[in-house]
């Protein structure tokens, strides 16, 4: 399978209720933000990587239990990046409901919710989707990873804070 399934975090077991894993830094004892300024480097990945290794779009496809961080890809260029419970769900109501076009998806979970907004709000303003339309709120400690991530990968001009709220 081209995509991360739910064992993300080895020995975390989702929480049948929420579709996300249990939060990981209860376990190591730090702060929420602590523990996901010290891990995020671990759901990084290069645009390219992103795009390389999608799967094509076919009903059914993505996990149904555990919830993660999705990107919808529209001819080989990431589209819209989201987070949801059924990763399955979700992918299969943007294809019969909504207006995104996407050909192709690829996904990761196995993560606490907190730590996909995270993520979800990383990839939205370092890579600026096309189709995310609302943008998340932003966090101050994400601002040196984004710097790295669109220095790294020529990324091109930063996001313009001002359009953060509006």
């Amino acid at each position: 399978m081209a995509c991360i399934n739910s064992t993300t975090y080895s020995g975390t077991a989702n929480n049948k209720y929420t579709g996300f894993s249990s939060p990981p830094w209860r376990r190591a004892g730090k702060s929420q933000i602590k523990w996901i300024e010290d891990n995020l480097a671990r759901f990084i990945f290069p645009p390219e990587w992103v795009v390389n290794n999608a799967v094509r779009y076919q009903p059914d496809i993505g996990d149904r239990q555990g919830g993660g961080v999705y990107f919808l890809i529209d001819q080989g260029v990431i589209s819209y990046v989201g987070i949801a419970y059924s990763i399955r769900d979700r992918i299969t109501w943007h294809h019969e409901a909504s207006p995104k076009v996407f050909d192709s998806v690829w996904w990761f979970g196995g993560m606490a919710k907190q730590c996909a907004e995270a993520v979800e709000t990383f990839y939205i303003y370092t890579l600026q989707p096309r189709d995310n339309r609302k943008l998340p709120r932003y966090e101050d400690y994400l601002q040196p990873y984004m710097d790295l991530y669109m220095e790294a990968f020529d990324l091109g001009n930063k996001p313009d804070l001002d359009d953060y709220y509006r």
